[in-house]
């Protein structure tokens, strides 16, 4: 049995995603993302017994979660007003 996961999964999020934890006093916690039409979840490979790779993976998830949004917000204040310009041209 491998012990390996492949595959390739892009999630384009919108205004109806959501993001949440879900975490239980005796089992690893679940990472939930849903959009509609699409159900991701992240949980350690062994719920009952969490291992140092697992801590080690959700601090380079953590990582890569603070790198998305320090780059959203740096991306939001570039182009901020611009989503209000093209309001008022439709308009």
């Amino acid at each position: 049995m491998s012990t390996s996961t492949s595959g390739h999964l892009s999630v384009h999020m919108g205004a109806n995603a959501r993001v949440e934890c879900l975490t239980y006093t005796d089992t690893g916690p679940i990472l939930c993302v849903s959009t509609p039409g699409l159900h991701l979840t992240v949980n350690t490979r062994e719920r009952e017994a969490v291992k140092s790779f697992d801590v080690d993976n959700a601090r380079a998830l953590v990582e890569a979660a603070r790198t998305f949004l320090a780059e959203c917000e740096r991306l939001h204040a570039l182009h901020s007003g611009q989503d209000d310009i093209g309001s008022e041209r439709a308009a």
